[in-house]
């Protein structure tokens, strides 16, 4: 397995006192100060990850809370914040929507522990239910004259917030906003952004695949997923040292790959497989992983239909259908290497058994090709339909298709016309 730089930036927050009071984690691909990404959900999840199963929170944070920027799917709770709510602070960027859903996300982030803040926050009358969740409310000052700072403070009086100055860049600043009420404080004059950097070891796609394969198996046991996991060693240690990290709240180290998916339960252990997974693929367009995902679930729903016992087959079928482009390797050369059954080999590589065919089904819709339904017993509308509805489960973000939709994109739009259109 290869290694790679990683990076992580950090700038801390101080209190009336310049002591540290927390500090904000935020996404670097480099060794520069700025970000450079295109989905913020990816954004979000590497920081994450790499603050826990990389730098450890504990040697980058010490026991202080985290600030880390989290978009509206995190917010909404379509991805995971696996943390202990002590020590993160969820931070709302000023580029979320606010909606109903949000809203009730933000309550229910609240009513699990989770402290809120508002960044770069600007008054308007519609964040009125957002301030009433929030805990901290940043305001930035620079650029803005006495004067203008001291009305959004006013706008926040009587409110049960503490205000954050951010952006401070000289003494000055930093003495009008503590005259002016405010607790808590970042900037440039306090201190840049440091960049943390070190050598990583890259997670394998495939044993991350594999893992969540064997997870959406409703029968899979303690012991199956602990064989997906031992599979790639990274992963297994990235799972370790989650669970003994001070993220997680655990008071006792956990010594076993067993001990530790039998203390997160097997939701937690998909939701940092979950974050893994993002991180792996933020390299590749986030359509690949929706066209899997399409794949998998329609071909759960056709496994389904045909009254297959196994339909947790079926959606790994569709999901490792599209392994050779995620992973840049012929197809046959990965299926060789997977410790997964012959019937799966032969369905991948040669569309042989139910599986096959029912894969067959749903890439022929996909390419507009005839499609032959006999040795599956199925129709041209109910393939149409399970498609439909696999097109519309990711989009919603549910179950596993949450976990990688990222933001919604033509790829997705475009699949929902198409199979309208043609659906008998």
């Amino acid at each position: 397995m290869a290694a790679q730089e990683v990076f992580l930036g950090r700038q801390p927050i101080v209190d009336r006192n310049m002591e540290v009071a927390a500090y904000e984690l935020l996404y670097r691909s480099g060794d520069t100060d700025r970000a450079t990404f295109v989905d913020g959900d990816t954004a979000t999840s590497s920081v994450l990850v790499r603050s826990i199963t990389e730098f450890g929170l504990d040697q980058i944070a010490g026991n202080l809370p985290v600030f880390v920027n989290f978009t509206d799917r995190f917010i909404c709770g379509e991805l995971p914040i696996p943390f202990d709510p002590r020590r993160v602070v969820v931070e709302v960027l000023e580029t979320v929507h606010v909606n109903a859903r949000v809203v009730a996300g933000l309550q229910r982030l609240a009513r699990e522990g989770f402290r809120i803040a508002l960044d770069d926050f600007v008054y308007a009358p519609e964040w009125d239910p957002c301030i009433d969740a929030a805990d901290i409310i940043k305001l930035e000052v620079l650029n803005l004259s006495p004067s203008q700072v001291e009305q959004r403070v006013l706008n926040l009086k009587g409110r049960d917030v503490t205000v954050l100055a951010e952006k401070i860049d000289s003494h000055e600043q930093f003495e009008l906003c503590k005259q002016l009420g405010f607790e808590l404080f970042q900037g440039h004059f306090i201190t840049k952004p440091a960049i943390l950097k070190m050598q990583a070891t890259s997670t394998s796609k495939i044993a991350v695949l594999q893992t969540l394969a064997a997870l959406n198996n409703e029968n899979a046991d303690v012991a199956a997923v602990e064989t997906a996991i031992a599979q790639d060693a990274t992963l297994a240690m990235r799972v370790m040292k989650y669970v003994n990290s001070s993220a997680n709240g655990l008071s006792i180290q956990i010594e076993s790959l067993r001990q530790a998916i039998s203390y997160l339960g097997m939701r937690n252990v998909r939701d940092v497989a979950t974050l893994l997974l993002l991180n792996a693929i933020d390299q590749k367009p986030p359509v690949l992983m929706q066209t899997a995902l399409i794949r998998a679930t329609a071909c759960k729903q056709l496994g389904q239909l045909i009254g297959a016992a196994d339909d947790g087959a079926f959606f790994t079928v569709g999901l490792f259908s599209m392994l050779d482009v995620m992973v840049d390797q012929p197809l046959d050369e990965i299926v060789g290497n997977l410790p997964v059954s012959d019937r799966i080999k032969a369905a991948l590589l040669r569309k042989e058994g139910q599986l096959g065919r029912c894969l067959q089904c749903v890439l022929d819709h996909e390419r507009f090709s005839d499609v032959d339904f006999e040795p599956v017993r199925i129709t041209a509308s109910q393939v149409a339909d399970a498609y439909l509805n696999a097109v519309a489960s990711v989009e919603r973000g549910e179950g596993l298709a949450g976990m990688v939709r990222g933001n919604k994109s033509s790829g997705i739009d475009a699949l929902c016309f198409r199979t309208a259109q043609v659906a008998p």
